[in-house]
């Protein structure tokens, strides 16, 4: 089926990647699932999620559609076995099987960004943060959403779920159409706590920085809520938009449509790249 996609395994050797033993997975081997056109395959983030040994992966199908929605989208879980990555004990999440309370909308592409840290914990099996970046919020059209999968006692599956939307963290603008919140994700642990943070980016959000001027249409943000014992939170979260980096601002910037965690100095001071792919380069004051 068109665009319904594949997931390949490369193996390293003596002389790096190689292509023998290369493995395949497709979506229908979890539950005999409908998943043509689900686009299996679009976000991948690996870590320990059931504690077992071995990376688990996370797979996202933003496309997938459900008998009633169309690119309602689907979130894949598989776990890491004796001889790789298996379809044995696999499961997936989407609108049929979410807790009534946390449903997603239709063409809300949930899978669109996964990432993966110790967002509940300091250490041990790592929790999961799904993006949802054209879920509804009311009449708030593709005003976005991230779930975030808990990961810590419970064997075979999550210990808790949430959902995450831009007007409850705490400094954050209130949701708006079109923001699209959980379009890119990434954790890393940017404070001093014992916990990773999760840094959210809603790339197709307005921001005005003088009333005079006007809103400048999808200029783009990013929130970084810390993370904590209960998850990240939405009471303790920072926002970021060229206001506050000493950028002007310009409509079509798209600041956090892609964000990075990594340490790129030679000190332990760990930071997040942030990908604005619409700036043109006279838009900035760098220093």
């Amino acid at each position: 089926d068109n665009d319904t996609g594949v997931l390949y395994f490369f193996f390293g050797g003596n002389g790096g990647l190689t292509t023998n033993g290369v493995q395949k997975m497709y979506p229908y081997t979890v539950g005999g699932s409908s998943a043509a056109g689900g686009q299996f395959g679009y976000a991948l983030a690996a870590g320990q999620i059931d504690g077992q040994g071995g990376d688990d992966i996370v797979v996202g199908a933003p496309s997938t559609d459900t008998p009633n929605q169309a690119n309602v989208g689907r979130v894949y879980f598989y776990f890491a076995g004796a001889n790789g990555i298996t379809a044995s004990g696999a499961w997936f999440r989407d609108v049929t099987n979410l807790p009534a309370n946390l449903q997603t909308s239709g063409d809300a592409h949930l899978g669109f960004s996964v990432a993966v840290g110790h967002m509940y914990q300091g250490s041990g099996r790592v929790d999961v943060a799904v993006g949802a970046p054209q879920d509804d919020y009311g009449d708030q059209t593709d005003a976005g959403a991230v779930y975030l999968f808990e990961f810590d006692d419970s064997p075979d599956s999550y210990d808790s779920l949430k959902r995450l939307r831009q007007s409850q963290l705490y400094d954050a603008t209130a949701a708006s159409p079109g923001d699209q919140f959980g379009y890119a994700l990434a954790v890393g642990r940017f404070d001093v706590g014992l916990y990773e943070d999760l840094a959210i980016g809603a790339p197709y959000e307005d921001v005005t920085e003088q009333s005079a001027l006007g809103q400048q249409f999808s200029s783009g943000i990013f929130h970084v809520a810390y993370g904590k014992e209960g998850g990240p939170s939405m009471f303790n979260s920072d926002t970021f938009d060229h206001t506050t980096i000493n950028n002007f601002v310009r409509g079509g910037d798209n600041l956090g449509q892609a964000l990075c965690f990594g340490r790129f100095e030679n000190d332990s001071r760990q930071a997040l790249a942030v990908g604005a792919p619409g700036a043109d380069w006279v838009s900035y004051e760098w220093q």
